[in-house]
């Protein structure tokens, strides 16, 4: 059976409720729930909540005291970060309507008196879609041949990588020395190193982004390479794509989601990537996410039913059900150990994206996660039951997110139960929400209306995006299956969009096509994750979409080696246009053409490089040299059938022990072909 490896980032529990806590007042509160627990807990004892302190789902630097925060403004963000500075808060970057900076949890209460200051909450930490060693990857998607047939190496071609950290593990240098990354001492001459424009290396960081380019390497061998983090804050990512785009990378790939990335609107980071690719011709690639359709999205279904008792208590329960059979309590499954990392949206505009406070969240909805639900659907939820919740008052942030994170505690599966209830507000048209790690859909889930949507939001579902989704090398047509197969982790798109980036409701939601294409992953990298007993070697393999998009990635590169004039559009015609069609295998029958789990299908590396050969490109030689070597030829790659070829004078161009394709050839005074070990020439 096949061994499939998930890049998970182990989280602990953020909140959790006890019968003897109430529920939570809402207040004109600027800092968010979690913040609040935090900054009370140190007020009430001058203690950290180290169930907060110690998640990976915070930035909390221990050394320092300091937790890092998005802070929202009011009005411009330059008013904000002047009162931030006065308050002795390390600003890191700025976008849209959000500041993110360092502030020590002492100091967190003085941020309720910013005047500038919406709402405060914490700078999530974002997942990723997780030489002597080659990427399987490389013949899984033909890439090998198109270097072979067409002499392309993505030399010229700047290529960067956004991910977590490049440099943060001891071993980080020997991959030059040993042929996996290029720099002084590479034993193939590929001395130009890696540009590390800004790395991470805080405790924890794993150097994906090292291995992402390993990959990159292997495919686009010529290619320059660049890396820069994108594991501080979603605001800093979003500057990280520019600059990468300023220091002339055509090509850029990213394997990070931010869980407060809006679903139905374009945010910040959705805003760069397009942005870089209109304005600077990126061609960028993100991976698709790693979440396969563990989703929940539908209508919003009022109901009469208040789990909380008391008259105090406002909230009011979303029916998963029908009014005939309401469902107030949707079942999922946690294996043992296993976590929920939960980000629920509905159709309100994003404050933090607009500035605006006329396109804003209107409604302010909680989700709840319980270890047991009441007897009838009259009863009232136990407050001992509720083992973690959303609950950040979306009126004063403006901004219609939840973040929902528990760690099952046993050794043995466990069902749990999500309730969604509105506090205030009109009732929504559209929820969603996107389980972005180990929880599944048990069969009692199975009549309900809305489970395994999509889970294919934030940047990669930006219009300028290549969202790529993963297939196993071992299960490509290289290695004996056809039509190749998706990984069942691979995240389906269809993500609808409701509102342009101003807030503004589009007369009907834009779905687009996404993921667009499907790349390999499962590949061996020199040190990163760990082996599978899948293939015959003991070389570590690197599984998700995080290493789909690599594979991908590097293709444009050969591709803009091939084509320099090819725009990111073009690129993504010849792509699309290369695939080889696969299957959704989550619906009846095979999907033919373009489907949400797999997009146009697997990517195939020379039917890819061809598409971007311009029709007749004429082909000239500007030296004596070899018919099969790029360096020959003004066009820069191997004359194909349909190039005309001129010899020029002078030149003897060799062609041997193979047959040379050309639409015609012709000479220039002495030049001529030279033909060895029955060469020959085809037209």
């Amino acid at each position: 059976m096949k061994y499939f490896l998930y890049l998970l980032t182990w989280l602990t529990t953020i909140l959790a409720a006890s019968a003897q806590t109430p529920l939570p007042s809402k207040t004109d509160n600027r800092l968010s729930g979690h913040l609040r627990s935090l900054s009370d807990a140190y007020n009430q004892n001058k203690r950290l909540d180290s169930s907060i302190v110690n998640s990976r789902l915070i930035n909390f630097d221990k050394n320092s005291g300091r937790v890092l925060v998005n802070a929202i403004a009011e009005g411009n963000t330059e008013a904000l970060s002047a009162e931030l500075r006065q308050a002795g808060i390390d600003i890191v970057s700025s976008r849209a309507q959000i500041v993110t900076g360092w502030v020590p949890v002492a100091k967190l209460s003085t941020l309720e008196s910013l005047t500038s200051c919406r709402s405060v909450r914490p700078a999530y930490r974002p997942r990723l879609r997780t030489g002597p060693v080659n990427s399987q990857g490389d013949s899984a998607q033909r890439s090998g041949v198109a270097r072979r047939q067409f002499g392309v190496i993505g030399q010229g071609v700047k290529v960067g990588v956004l991910s977590d950290s490049y440099a943060a593990l001891p071993q980080s240098n020997t991959g030059v020395t040993t042929g996996e990354l290029p720099g002084i001492g590479n034993p193939n001459g590929y001395t130009t190193a890696v540009t590390n424009v800004l790395d991470y290396t805080v405790s924890g960081a794993s150097d994906e982004g090292r291995a992402m380019l390993e990959i990159i390497h292997d495919v686009a061998p010529g290619a320059q390479l660049f890396f820069r983090t994108a594991f501080i804050s979603n605001t800093d990512f979003a500057a990280g794509i520019q600059q990468l785009a300023n220091l002339g990378c055509k090509v850029i790939i990213d394997d990070i989601g931010y869980f407060e990335e809006p679903f139905f609107q374009d945010g910040v980071i959705a805003q760069a990537v397009d942005n870089v690719k209109n304005n600077n011709g990126v061609t960028y690639f993100s991976a698709a996410g790693n979440s396969g359709n563990a989703s929940y999205e539908a209508n919003y279904q009022p109901s009469t039913y208040r789990p909380f008792s008391g008259t105090t208590n406002p909230e009011v329960a979303h029916n998963f059900g029908t009014a005939a059979a309401p469902v107030y309590f949707l079942p999922i499954r946690l294996p043992a150990l296993g976590e929920a990392v939960i980000s629920f949206q509905w159709d309100d505009p994003f404050f933090s994206v607009t500035g605006n406070r006329q396109a804003d969240a209107q409604t302010d909805l909680d989700i709840y996660l319980l270890n047991a639900i009441p007897s009838s659907t009259t009863a009232t939820v136990a407050l001992n039951s509720i083992v973690a919740r959303g609950y950040d008052d979306n009126l004063a942030s403006g901004d219609p997110v939840e973040i929902l994170s528990y760690a099952n505690p046993s050794n043995t599966p466990r069902t749990f139960y999500i309730m969604i209830v509105k506090y205030a507000g009109p009732n929504p048209t559209r929820i969603k929400y996107v389980e972005n790690y180990d929880s599944t859909f048990p069969a009692a889930a199975s009549a309900i209306v809305g489970i395994n949507a999509s889970t294919c939001y934030g940047h990669p579902n930006a219009a300028g995006a290549i969202a790529t989704g993963a297939a196993f090398f071992l299960e490509t047509p290289a290695y004996g299956i056809n039509p190749p197969l998706v990984e069942d982790f691979s995240s389906k798109g269809g993500t609808p969009i409701y509102f342009t980036p101003n807030g503004t409701r589009l007369a009907s939601p834009v779905t687009r096509q996404k993921p667009e294409i499907t790349a390999p992953d499962g590949a061996n990298t020199s040190f990163f994750f760990r082996d599978s007993p899948s293939d015959t070697d003991t070389s570590p393999n690197f599984f998700g979409t995080s290493a789909a998009a690599p594979h991908a990635g590097a293709v444009a590169a050969l591709m803009l080696q091939a084509n320099p004039t090819l725009t990111p559009a073009a690129v993504l015609t010849a792509l699309t246009a290369s695939c080889l069609d696969m299957d959704d295998p989550t619906t009846p029958s095979f999907d033919t053409g373009f489907d949400f789990m797999t997009g146009h299908g697997l990517v195939r590396a020379d039917v890819a490089v061809q598409n971007a050969i311009p029709a007749s490109l004429p082909c000239v030689s500007l030296t004596s040299g070899n018919w099969n070597t790029a360096a020959t030829w003004s066009c820069g790659f191997i004359p194909q059938l349909t190039n005309p070829v001129s010899i020029g004078n002078g030149h003897i161009v060799t062609i041997s022990g193979q047959t040379a394709r050309a639409q015609k050839v012709t000479f220039s005074g002495t030049g001529k072909l030279n033909f060895l070990s029955n060469g020959k020439l085809g037209y």
